[in-house]
């Protein structure tokens, strides 16, 4: 098959979808598939995170960067950037295209105004913030979700439910994926390895990803395991120097800020005791899987409703609530316990989610939307009849 990837949020931002098409493109190759990435090219306003462009990355035009319902992403939008992308789908004849975060603006919204094949797409998002903008907006994601998509993925089912306030469709519940091999290969950094206990906060420093919460936890936690060191792994809008300062002047020597990170990833996770993840929201949560697959203990809040309902989560210690008494209260005791059997329970829940056993998922999708006789575009007709594909 010849398959396109096509995304607003691709390297060098960092994030769960990012991963997710890269990995999955690179299963799709390795089975012998034409499979290419189409997307933007961010601003020039810092240094390139993460894997560089292979020849099978097609990048259409310039990004422009802004925020959003508390989160930073890329548009990729104009008249010059939709002639890219036609002349793209007319020369390279994909047979399917695969759309990541359909709903967006940017290159998803210039795809369904243009091209009218066989189309797959998934969510990823949990749909957080105002909600009277995706009210507003709901015809026209019931238009491309139930008329456009030819078959719909959800990454969980908080991905599916929180798309279902706003649009009537269809989907079928295939997770995130990771590579356990290259995250449980990690290494501990040799400058924490100095007798301190090392908890990591990784991900964006945006508020949706809770970073205030943990700064306002960390005299509780410090109170009472003096020797703590947090970790922090990820930048926001302005870098870090905006999130140092929440920190408590007489605690900053206790925290090292890191920054984004990619290639040094599993020796983050390595050198941790605990990943501490105390996001405001999610739906799936990438994070929470390195974590297990690198053989880090997790505290996590209970950012998705439905997270009993996700078999990741099944490892992960969660707090009561939001609140930071109740986050320095589980990261007391998580430190205060024996993680064997909690770490080796995440190995085995992380194996299940290896991007080759997922790829497999996805493709199994491709396929019958190609196998199927007539035209295109007709997944809202079909779908009742197609159970959904559990994780």
């Amino acid at each position: 098959m010849k398959i396109a990837l096509l995304g607003e949020n691709y390297f060098p931002t960092l994030g769960g979808i990012q991963e997710h098409i890269y990995h999955l493109a690179r299963q799709l190759r390795q089975r012998g598939h034409d499979a290419r990435v189409l997307t933007g090219l961010p601003p020039e306003d810092g240094p390139w995170r993460g894997p560089r462009d292979e020849p099978w990355v097609m990048r259409l035009g310039r990004a422009r960067r802004y925020s959003i319902m508390g989160s930073r992403t890329t548009l990729t939008f104009g008249p010059r950037i939709a002639a890219n992308l036609k002349r793209t789908l007319t020369s390279e004849k994909f047979d399917l295209v695969h759309v990541h975060a359909p709903c967006d603006m940017g290159l998803p919204a210039l795809f369904f105004g243009i091209h009218r094949g066989r189309v797959v797409a998934t969510l990823h998002s949990p749909m957080n913030g105002a909600s009277w903008p995706r009210r507003l907006a709901a015809p026209y994601y019931h238009h491309i979700l139930s008329r456009r998509c030819d078959a719909v993925i959800s990454v969980s089912e908080t991905a599916h439910t929180a798309m279902r306030r706003f649009a009537r469709f269809e989907s079928r519940i295939i997770p995130n994926g990771v590579d356990t091999q290259a995250l449980a290969a990690g290494r501990p950094l040799p400058q924490f390895q100095d007798g301190k206990t090392n908890v990591l906060m990784l991900g964006r420093l945006e508020p949706r990803n809770g970073p205030d919460i943990m700064f306002k936890a960390l005299p509780s936690i410090l109170a009472r395991r003096p020797d703590v060191r947090l970790l922090v792994a990820g930048a926001g809008k302005n870098g870090i120097k905006d999130h140092q300062e929440m920190v408590p002047e007489a605690m900053r020597h206790q925290v090292v800020f890191l920054g984004p990170v990619y290639e040094e990833r599993a020796d983050v996770y390595a050198s941790a005791r605990l990943c501490v993840i105390p996001a405001r929201a999610g739906t799936f949560s990438i994070i929470v899987l390195e974590a297990l697959a690198a053989g880090a203990p997790i505290v996590a809040t209970p950012f998705v409703q439905s997270w009993r309902s996700e078999r990741h989560f099944e490892a992960v210690k969660v707090t009561a609530d939001f609140t930071p008494e109740s986050i320095a209260d589980g990261v007391v005791q998580a430190l205060a316990e024996d993680p064997t059997a909690r770490i080796a329970k995440g190995k085995e829940i992380a194996a299940s989610f290896d991007w080759s056993r997922v790829a497999d998922q996805v493709l199994g999708v491709y396929e019958e939307v190609l196998d199927r006789r007539g035209a295109p575009g007709v997944q809202g007709q079909r779908a009742q009849s197609t159970p959904p594909i559990s994780a």
